[in-house]
């Protein structure tokens, strides 16, 4: 059973996936993976959306990777949904910092709303004192813990904005809400066949609190696939 992870953009997609492929046991593959795999050709780096055609068929039919244009050990049959709402994930994305040098990820945003509790993350004062210490490549500065003195650990993408942000979470509705409501009425002979009565084949998933969630998310995964 192939599953898409599915949520708006700042919900942590990315870091999520990596946790429940581990903690899953199971290989994880991203869109951009993907088109770099099959469609070398298309530029993904620059941050804008991907044109619908390019990973979907042209019909008059709601379809997406599901069905026909991809391999089928890539074709999708169940979804789990990062259920995170647009406010924190604006908030979130706002708060995104990296180092300018080795791509280290930080984020500055503490949010703390609704049931919401994700606290910041920045650079320790552990790290004798000198806060972001740069990890790239394996020279003398950096084993001297050096490198610090030559990046800059709050940088910002050139896209997070709010106007951008913004614009990204509407798309991301208008295409994403449909496949939501697909996942969610289309019934999967895995959970049926193992007696699951979640027999449908979205999990929502909502981490009120991060990454402290993950074992209490893993948990309901194992339970959603019978395993």
């Amino acid at each position: 059973m192939n599953i898409a992870l599915i949520g708006p953009p700042g919900s942590g997609k990315g870091s999520y996936g990596k946790y429940f492929a581990k903690a899953l046991q199971i290989p994880i593959f991203t869109v951009s993976d993907l088109l770099k795999k099959f469609r070398p050709d298309i530029n993904i780096s620059s941050g804008k959306l991907i044109d619908d055609t390019i990973v979907k068929e042209e019909s008059d039919e709601t379809t997406s990777i599901t069905t026909g244009c991809w391999p089928e050990k890539y074709q999708i049959q169940s979804a789990i949904h990062l259920n995170v709402p647009d406010c924190v994930c604006k908030t979130k994305i706002l708060g995104r910092r990296q180092c300018s040098k080795c791509g280290k990820s930080y984020n500055i945003a503490n949010v703390n709303w609704n049931g919401w509790i994700m606290p910041s993350n920045i650079p320790s004062s552990q790290e004798e004192d000198m806060g972001h210490v740069c990890c790239v490549g394996n020279s003398d500065d950096n084993k001297n813990n050096n490198a610090s003195t030559s990046c800059d650990w709050s940088i910002r993408r050139d896209d997070d904005t709010s106007d951008i942000i913004e614009r990204r979470l509407e798309v991301y509705h208008h295409n994403s809400d449909p496949i939501l409501e697909y996942f969610k009425n289309k019934k999967t002979r895995t959970t049926q066949s193992k007696g699951n009565s979640n027999s449908n084949s979205l999990l929502t998933l909502t981490p009120y609190h991060g990454f402290d969630d993950l074992p209490i998310l893993v948990d309901k995964i194992h339970t959603w696939i019978g395993s």
